[in-house]
């Protein structure tokens, strides 16, 4: 998008917020400015600003291999790409050969920490998914076995009988 700002507004995107969240959080804000848009526009009380191009960023393709996680990367940064790519394309990784699709995270400062364990290796506590990454830990909330439904972790971890050094590949 070249064209000049007619109308701008920030809105603040909560730590754990999904894009499908934030859409839903904009739309009515992009439907109301629209409409003050056109009229600001029509009464010429609103003048066009011309963007700094200097700022623009550029986003390649998102395609499903782009949603690959890889858990040699921060925490952070996996956390973050769940949360972009829910609801579409999702996140994914592979666990016993098996795509495995992760809805959603939270960030965690247990579990790994000081630990010896290469990234993607799960531990199971008290009915609570993690796993090991590059720098910390994930929490799993919610994920999605290929050919299943969506389950929160607690499902997975009693379907798949979790053992010893398992790991997301």
């Amino acid at each position: 998008d070249a064209g000049d700002i007619v109308l701008q507004s920030t809105v603040t995107i909560a730590p754990n917020e999904t894009a499908q969240d934030v859409y839903e959080k904009i739309l009515p804000l992009g439907a109301d400015m629209l409409v003050r848009a056109i009229a600001g526009l029509h009464d010429a009380t609103i003048t066009p600003v011309p963007q700094d191009h200097s700022q623009a960023t550029y986003c390649g393709k998102i395609t499903s291999e782009t949603a690959r996680i890889n858990w040699d990367i921060p925490s952070i940064h996996i956390h973050n790409m769940v949360r972009a790519f829910n609801p579409k394309p999702v996140a994914w990784t592979t666990f016993r050969g098996k795509i495995i699709k992760i809805w959603k995270t939270l960030l965690s400062d247990s579990s790994c920490n000081n630990s010896t364990a290469r990234p993607g290796t799960v531990v199971v506590q008290a009915k609570r998914l993690f796993v090991c990454t590059f720098d910390g830990t994930i929490e799993v909330m919610s994920l999605q076995p290929e050919t299943k439904k969506p389950m929160d972790a607690s499902a997975f971890i009693n379907g798949y009988r979790l053992q010893h050094g398992d790991a997301f590949e």
